[in-house]
């Protein structure tokens, strides 16, 4: 609705013309383009470590009887901190950790079949602390887009 008002707007104005219209739609393609692509790799990367891999797991079976379970949230805020100030991207460390997260919380909670959220209770804290740590990561990255355009 706000698309189709701004553009009647701005044709009875006169700020341009209606064959100028494609373009927009196009340029507007080219700039979203690289954030599109690397969202694909992200779900594609996800979807190989969740199915193909079983990163979650394989951790999960290394670290039972090593790391208390209350001890998880901060292990992957750091990692999420680590990764997205290294990568210069909050979506990507999220894409990245939470395909690891969500299987470790399981194993670690011997929990089989479909699970309620009720009986992970430390669900919430975990994927708070990665998403929290992919923004601070994102942040104090010299190389993260949100920073380059802070600055400019």
């Amino acid at each position: 609705a706000a698309l189709i008002a701004s553009l009647v707007l701005y044709l009875v104005e006169g700020k341009f013309y209606l064959r100028e219209i494609p373009g927009f739609f196009v340029d507007g393609i080219k700039l979203m383009g690289q954030a599109v692509f690397v969202l694909i790799l992200i779900w594609t990367l996800s979807k190989l470590m969740i199915n193909d891999l079983a990163i979650g797991t394989y951790l999960a079976n290394a670290l039972i009887g090593h790391v208390a379970l209350a001890f998880l949230p901060v292990m992957f805020f750091i990692t999420a901190v680590l990764t997205a100030s290294t990568m210069g991207s909050a979506w990507g460390s999220i894409g990245i950790l939470v395909p690891i997260a969500l299987p470790m919380v399981t194993s670690f909670l011997s929990a089989q079949g479909p699970i309620a959220v009720v009986a992970l209770p430390i669900l919430y804290p975990l994927i708070g602390a990665i998403i929290s740590g992919a923004v601070v990561g994102n942040h104090v990255s010299p190389i993260s887009d949100t920073m380059l355009m802070s600055s400019t």
